[in-house]
């Protein structure tokens, strides 16, 4: 039911209603919060980007073959609430809450097993690193990750 109500919103293009939606039921059904308002935003968008840029946040070929599928109904549930909420803070304008979304999505990925989303993950991260941090770099070896589990 979540998913088909979540198809609708997206659909009609109602991205505020939908952000909502996926930010509510990450916190309360798998207490995965997001902090809100702007200052609090922007401090979690900078411990995001500082925590992808020291630990191995990219992962190698080998690596990504090795992860584990994530099977677990509750986070496969909360990984797909996330990537709808990634689409939708775009869409409704909210770059920040996107990016802390975002990189939720490849923490939970290299915690909780592969699952096949990861690769857009890293195919928007790559972008960010590129063109908005100027870290040209780890935005190739995102790109080039974001490759490999395309294929």
């Amino acid at each position: 039911a979540h998913k088909i109500l979540i198809d609708i919103l997206v659909h009609e293009q109602n991205f505020f209603i939908s952000l909502e939606y996926c930010l509510e039921h990450l916190g309360e059904t798998i207490g995965c919060h997001f902090q809100r308002g702007k200052t609090g935003m922007k401090v979690a968008a900078f411990l995001s980007i500082q925590q992808m840029k020291k630990r191995k946040s990219i992962l190698s070929n080998e690596e990504i073959d090795d992860l584990p599928m994530m099977t677990e109904p509750t986070r496969l549930f909360g990984i797909e609430l996330m990537q709808t909420a990634t689409l939708s803070a775009f869409y409704a304008g909210e770059p920040i809450l996107m990016l802390n979304v975002l990189t939720r999505r490849i923490q939970w990925s290299l915690k909780y097993g592969f699952h096949p989303s990861l690769g857009s993950a890293y195919a928007t991260m790559a972008a960010v690193f590129m063109h908005v941090i100027g870290d040209w770099g780890r935005g190739r070896r995102m790109a080039e990750a974001a490759v490999h589990v395309g294929q």
